[in-house]
This record gives structure tokens, C-alpha cells and sequence, in this order.
């Protein structure tokens, strides 16, 4: 897991897709959101190291309520700035990439609408 994030790390949650699409029960009908956290170097210089890592934490537990509240969501941190969301269960994919948005944006607008965006 993603010391910061509490998530999976990349190897972890592609090992985890990869077992879930290798199912012979897999449907073709999964999805994958990525979601890219741009400005991240200008975030860490702005916040500093211990704040950063504060803002990142906040992202997961966001990512990883998500996918409590769907249970056929798995959330990984795939990179420093990079996110990822995978269902192997049929699923909007609008839906659920409007509803990552949506989570990802008020995390923006509660306090920190200058840095992220």
C-alpha cells in the first residue's frame, strides 16, 4: 500500500486488476478512471512536504469512502500525481468518472481552490 495515501500502490492495484479480469465470471464491461494531480510540485512548494502529504492523505480517504459506498470499486495510486478507480462490474462509465470528478473538485474548494485545479 501507498504510504501516504493508504491506497494500493501501482504494483498492487494492477496485480489486483489483472487477477480480476483473468476471472473466468469477468464480463467485458469494467472501468478505469485515472486522474491526473497536475500541479503537484506547485501544491509542495506552496504548502510544504508535511502539508502536501496532509492534502494527499485527504485524496485517498476520499478515493477509498468511494469505493466503500460502491463495492465493486478498487482505488490505487499509481504514481505521485497519478490516481486510478477500477470496477470490474458493469458500470457507467460517465457516472462514474463525473462522480470521481465531482469528489476530486469539492476537495479543491474546501480551502485550497488556489492550488489545485
Amino acid at each position: 500500500f501507498d504510504a501516504i495515501t493508504g491506497l494500493m500502490n501501482r504494483d498492487y492495484f494492477l496485480s489486483n486488476i489483472d487477477a480480476a479480469i483473468s476471472r473466468e465470471e469477468y464480463s467485458d464491461r469494467g472501468v478505469l478512471v485515472i486522474s491526473r494531480l497536475t500541479n503537484l510540485a506547485k501544491i509542495d512548494q506552496t504548502l510544504g512536504y508535511e502539508e502536501t502529504n496532509a492534502f494527499l492523505k485527504i485524496i485517498g480517504n476520499a478515493l477509498a469512502n468511494e469505493s466503500v459506498s460502491l463495492s465493486s470499486l478498487i482505488c490505487g495510486r499509481l504514481s505521485g500525481t497519478d490516481f486510478a478507480i477500477f470496477s470490474n462490474a458493469p458500470a457507467d462509465v460517465y457516472t462514474i468518472g463525473n462522480q470521481i470528478k465531482n469528489l476530486l473538485e469539492k476537495i479543491a474548494n474546501t480551502g485550497q481552490t488556489n492550488l489545485v485545479g
